[in-house]
C-alpha cells in the first residue's frame, strides 16, 4: 500500500520488516523500483501484489485479477484484506497531509 501511494518514508520503514519476516529480497527490490515481481515469487502472493497495485493505482480491478484473488483467499479474507488495503490508504493519506502541513507551516515561519 505505502509503495503503492508513493509513501517513501512508510515503504522503507516496512520493507525491512517484511524481508525479516520471511518476504523475498528481489520481490521488495522488485516492488521498490517498481518492477516487475519475480516468477519466483508464491501464487498467492501474486494474487495479492495484482490486486493491490490495481485497487490502489487504478482504483478498480479487473474480474480476471479479482478471481484470482478470490480462488486463492476467499470471500472472506479478500474482504478483509481489501478493507486493510483501503484503511491503510486512508491513514497514508492523512499522514501525507500532516507532513505537507508541516512543511509549509516550517517554510512560512523560515520567510520572517
Amino acid at each position: 500500500t505505502a509503495r503503492c501511494l508513493d509513501c517513501a518514508y512508510i515503504w522503507s520503514a516496512h520493507a525491512e520488516p517484511g524481508r525479516k519476516a520471511g518476504l523475498d529480497k528481489e520481490l521488495v527490490r522488485a516492488l521498490c523500483w517498481n518492477e516487475a515481481v519475480p516468477t519466483s515469487t508464491p501464487a498467492d502472493e501474486l494474487a495479492l501484489i495484482a490486486f493491490g497495485q490495481e485497487l490502489l493505482r487504478t482504483h478498480t480491478v479487473h474480474e480476471k485479477t479479482f478471481n484470482d484473488a478470490l480462488a486463492i483467499f476467499g470471500t472472506k479474507t479478500l474482504v478483509e484484506l481489501t478493507a486493510l488495503m483501503g484503511q491503510y490508504a486512508l491513514l497514508l493519506k492523512k499522514h501525507a497531509r500532516a507532513m505537507w502541513r508541516r512543511w509549509r507551516r516550517s517554510r512560512r515561519a523560515s520567510r520572517g
